[in-house]
């Protein structure tokens, strides 16, 4: 009897050992299983970490090439800007520099003019400039004025310089516009003259 008891306590501790050992053996496995369940969101939450970093850092890099793409954008308007303007510059000093020649030379013939001894060509090119330039038409009015008022002083007759002067450009406007339409009228029959012969050479070739 004491044996069976004996037996019974021997299989009844036994089996609160195994089941002691089954719950610690559960318990180890639940916490194993969150462990990696803790490991894995940590390393799902790294990923997401690095993967925002790696966007951030693109986003700054893509931001980095716009501000320099602008900047380089800028820089060649800006160039291109001073390029005009230099351009432009240059252009005016240029003209400026040729318009300031066409007075030099117009209130050298003057004299020319006031004495009527300048060429067609010559009274052409002074009657053109003094129509544009306000300063030489001053210019002309004042030597004008100066060189015949002195002579008419002289003279002791009387004058109205403005009026002869009106009537001398007029005068060298008259002369330019049939002197252009005598050469119009030559060209002319220059060309009618040689669209003849030419009509006569092909003729006597048939």
């Amino acid at each position: 009897m004491l044996a069976v008891l004996g037996s019974m306590k021997g299989e009844n501790s036994r089996e609160e050992r195994r089941s002691k050992e089954e719950k610690r053996s559960r318990e180890e496995r639940r916490l194993i299983e969150e462990r990696r369940l803790i490991e894995e969101k940590r390393l799902i939450e790294e990923r997401r970490l690095i993967e925002e970093r790696r966007l951030i850092e693109e986003r700054r890099l893509i931001e980095e090439r716009r501000l320099m793409e602008e900047k380089r954008l800028i820089e060649e308007r800006r160039l291109i800007e001073e390029n005009r303007l230099m351009e432009e510059k240059y252009f005016m000093e240029s003209l400026l520099s040729v318009e300031k020649a066409k007075c030099k030379e117009f209130e050298r013939l003057i004299p020319g003019f006031i004495a009527r001894k300048l060429d067609f060509p010559t009274l052409s090119g002074f009657y053109e400039h003094w129509e544009a330039c306000d300063e030489c038409k001053e210019e002309l009015s004042i030597q004008y004025l100066v060189r015949e008022g002195m002579q008419r002083l002289e003279e002791g007759s009387a004058f109205d310089l403005q009026s002869e002067l009106d009537q001398r450009l007029e005068e060298a406007r008259r002369k330019i516009n049939s002197h252009s339409a005598f050469l119009y009228l030559g060209m002319t029959m220059e060309i009618m003259v040689s669209c003849l012969l030419v009509w006569v050479f092909v003729w006597i070739l048939l």
